[in-house]
């Protein structure tokens, strides 16, 4: 065994060697964890190009779509109007008939005197 001052020394050699150690394993963690940071953000930056992707294509099969409807609406809409113009042009003659018959018939109230 050794004495007093080479104890001392070997102790705080020790000390020395198990902070390097600590301090290294600390760097190697901080290290590890930029990775995993690193690596993650990878991970969400694919996934939200993922769902990015989905949406558009979503968007894509919808904005279709709605330009069928639209186009179908407008079809349906003419077919309407022009349904009607035929009905009131076939019905015009009878209405103004109608409403002459109404102007001008005149109804002679006799006076109660």
């Amino acid at each position: 065994m050794t004495s007093g001052p080479e104890t001392i020394k070997l102790l705080l050699k020790a000390e020395e060697e198990a902070s390097a150690l600590v301090e290294q394993a600390r760097k190697d963690r901080e290290s590890r964890l930029k990775q995993a940071s690193k690596e993650a953000q990878k991970e969400i930056n694919a996934y939200r190009e993922e769902k990015e992707r989905e949406y558009q294509e979503e968007l894509k099969k919808h904005s279709g779509l709605s330009e069928e409807n639209t186009t179908r609406l407008h079809r349906e809409t003419e077919e309407v109007r022009e349904k009607m113009r035929k009905q009131f042009e076939s019905k015009k003659g009878e209405v103004v008939q109608f409403l002459k018959g109404l102007v001008l018939k005149v109804d002679y109230l006799e006076s109660d005197k």
